[in-house]
């Protein structure tokens, strides 16, 4: 069983300074990307006997959001950054597989509305950090959540 995937992402975003406070600087960033993928996998035949197909391996995904977040304006310092994002997320075309020549569609939300927080953080000497926490929420009672903790070090 062999398949292929391809996925072209473009996304475009510009960060508006929206105010200052003594120390704090504070952005709003609307940001919008659209997904091209393209999935495809040859006919496949169970032990069963049950042809099994991609009859919709592609489309195309939009997002539109926005990014709230502040930021120290004291550049000698560790610079934190939380922020607070929200994202509206529309699947172009819903994937489907067939079963003896039976197409069974995925039954996923084609809108589905995001809100994250978190925070980056420059931690100095190179070493960076980050973290989020968010749900997702569609039609159909479609619930999810995710969180990722990350660190980097650049030299």
């Amino acid at each position: 069983y062999k398949s292929k995937n391809w996925t072209a992402s473009l996304e475009s975003g510009y960060a508006f300074d929206i105010g200052h406070s003594a120390n704090r600087a504070w952005y709003i960033e609307p940001e919008a990307q659209v997904i091209f993928n393209r999935y495809h996998a040859p006919k496949h035949v169970e032990a069963n006997g049950t042809e099994v197909s991609v009859a919709q391996g592609g489309g195309v995904t939009t997002r539109l959001g926005a990014r709230l977040y502040t930021r120290e304006l004291d550049m000698n310092q560790n610079r934190v950054q939380p922020f607070i994002e929200t994202n509206w997320w529309h699947n172009g075309q819903a994937q489907a597989v067939a079963f003896n020549g039976e197409q069974q569609a995925a039954q996923t939300a084609k809108d589905i509305f995001e809100v994250k927080a978190g925070v980056q953080a420059e931690l100095g000497k190179g070493w960076a950090g980050w973290g989020h926490a968010g749900v997702q929420m569609g039609a159909g009672h479609q619930r999810g959540g995710e969180a990722q903790v990350g660190v980097k070090y650049s030299w």
